[in-house]
């Protein structure tokens, strides 16, 4: 929890520059091009109508295009500044603060939560789904997307014409810093795919999907580098999984 409140304190902090980072396509490549695409896309036949928890909303811009979808939407965020943010641009939408390992919501609150990019800052994933499995509705989807287990534990640099690679160890549940930008310095936590699957698996979750996210060939000319390394190499993961308590 101490570096739950370390990364609160740096989204509180730098809240209004990360808002505008992620409102520009040029410096949130990864999240346009990668994540959004992918979140879309198992999200998307899934929502129409339904009660919807956007876990980790930040500033609400997804969750806006989740509401256009037809989704009955609402976000949650542990920072204040980034639920002050998403109240001020998307005031339809009921916006709270409230932490991913106690949701602030009744049991069998919802048909549908999904996660963009958040699940890779809790160390222990199984209490995490359970609270998900508890505000969860029986045969309801959870999705979510996390920092791909191999990307965690590569380190690529540019040589000029290609990229140098070296991995490091992978069996492990270490944490690792990493900045957004300046000085946004985030604590997330390495997870196996081993870990990832037998703690959904723990709280009846069964994976209907997982997507490794790769760029379309349309932006291979604008973006060479990135095309060339998220093509190559993985950035983010993405898992849809249904919710089966009696299969446990």
């Amino acid at each position: 929890m101490i570096h739950q409140e370390h990364n609160k304190l740096m989204y509180d902090k730098y809240g209004e520059q990360y808002h505008l980072k992620r409102s520009n396509k040029e410096s949130s490549l990864w999240n346009e091009y990668l994540d959004i695409p992918t979140m879309t896309k198992l999200i998307e036949k899934n929502v129409n109508q339904c009660d919807v928890l956007d876990l980790g909303c930040g500033s609400g811009d997804f969750t806006a295009k989740v509401k256009s979808l037809g989704g009955n939407v609402i976000g949650l965020d542990q920072s204040n500044k980034m639920i002050e943010i998403a109240r001020r641009e998307h005031p339809e939408i009921e916006f709270y603060v409230g932490t991913a390992e106690k949701i602030p919501f009744n049991d069998k609150s919802f048909e549908l939560i999904y996660s963009c990019l958040m699940v890779h800052y809790i160390r222990e994933l199984s209490p995490l789904f359970a609270e998900v499995a508890r505000v969860i509705r029986s045969l309801g989807k959870f999705v979510f997307s996390f920092h791909h287990p191999f990307n965690e534990i590569t380190h690529q640099v540019w040589n000029g014409s290609g990229y140098d690679v070296t991995m490091h160890p992978y069996f492990h549940n270490d944490e690792y810093r990493w900045n957004m930008f300046d000085e946004m310095e985030l604590v997330s936590y390495h997870h196996t795919f081993e870990t990832i699957f037998n703690s959904l698996n723990d709280n009846s979750f069964v994976v209907e999907r997982l997507i490794e996210t790769t760029p379309n060939d349309s932006i291979r000319d604008k973006y060479p580098r990135f095309y060339e390394m998220t093509s190559n190499y993985p950035s983010f993961c993405a898992i849809s999984a249904i919710y089966l308590p009696n299969q446990k």
